[in-house]
């Protein structure tokens, strides 16, 4: 049987004028923890890039996981202070915008020696980007769900399926709240329920659920991503809903 030809992906340019901002998916504003975390954020860097706190929060209440993008700015936020650190007399604001770059993953092709540092420091702030949440007792995003990685739920390094507790995240804690744990394929997006069948709606997630979503690669024959993960839920859980 012939394999069926992937439809080939069609580009096409849109003039400037006509890119509209994306719409306000969390119009009731952030959580009073995310809050605060971003205002702080806000106070080092943010104020460099909008000119108030509230076109500030708009972005993030345009994302559909602002916990994943305030984290990223944590990040950001922490690679700025270390570099201050090491440069007391450079100017506050021209590293912003490299940051930024490095963070979206971007290379220049004559990369300033300002610029490796700052990429090797980035590298070091992201591995704690979640520290401005454990400084504090966890809590979930009213209205949000918490994303993660397949790497942050299965640590595997001893060739046996357990949480993984060398991340900075400990994830059982967040596992054993989460009401609902959907999965979410990283190459097509689409979710899928892992924990908590019963208590998803016709139209959704009921509100005042607690929600973990984990992104993974569930068709990965090699790495049997969804296998693994579906093992830690029903440790932590007792079950899982994995199909």
């Amino acid at each position: 049987m012939a394999k069926k030809k992937k439809k080939r992906k069609e580009y096409r340019q849109v003039p400037v004028d006509k890119i509209k901002p994306g719409p306000l998916r969390h119009k009731k504003g952030l959580s009073p923890l995310l809050e605060r975390i971003a205002r702080a954020i806000y106070e080092k860097v943010g104020h460099f890039v909008y000119p108030s706190f509230e076109q500030w929060e708009i972005g993030f209440m345009r994302d559909m996981h602002p916990w994943r993008e305030i984290l990223i700015w944590e990040a950001i936020a922490r690679t700025h202070d270390l570099y201050l650190a090491k440069h007391p007399d450079a100017d506050m604001q021209q590293p912003v915008g490299n940051i930024v770059s490095i963070s979206l993953g971007h290379v220049s092709e004559k990369e300033t020696e300002a610029e490796k540092e700052l990429r090797i420091l980035f590298s070091d702030a992201w591995s704690k980007r979640w520290t401005a949440l454990i400084a504090e007792p966890f809590e979930f995003p009213d209205g949000n769900a918490i994303v993660l990685q397949y790497e942050d739920i299965v640590d595997e390094w001893d060739g046996s399926i357990h949480p993984n507790l060398r991340r900075q995240l400990d994830p059982r804690p967040i596992l054993g709240q989460a009401d609902i744990i959907l999965g979410q394929d990283i190459k097509t997006e689409e979710f899928f329920c892992l924990f908590g069948k019963d208590r998803l709606e016709d139209d959704g997630i009921p509100a005042g659920l607690k929600t973990l979503v984990v992104s993974l690669d569930p068709k990965n024959e090699k790495t049997q991503e969804l296998a693994k993960v579906c093992a830690v839920v029903k440790a932590i859980k007792g079950h899982h809903d994995c199909g």
